[in-house]
């Protein structure tokens, strides 16, 4: 899982490659939206939405 869209990467945080079962822990520090994708399969996309509870 890598930050921002497969043809312009943000930067903000790359998982590397992940072997089945494995696991990958972000901390967002900032209220925002934050698009991510896939680097094998870059047309499985999301969006974390981080808000202030």
């Amino acid at each position: 899982m890598t930050s921002g869209y497969y043809d312009e990467p943000s930067g903000l945080f790359d998982s590397g490659y992940l072997d089945p079962e494995g696991s990958f822990t972000f901390i967002f520090k900032n209220i925002g939206a934050y698009d991510y994708f896939c680097t094998l399969h870059p047309w499985m996309k999301g969006q974390v939405i981080v808000e202030l509870s």
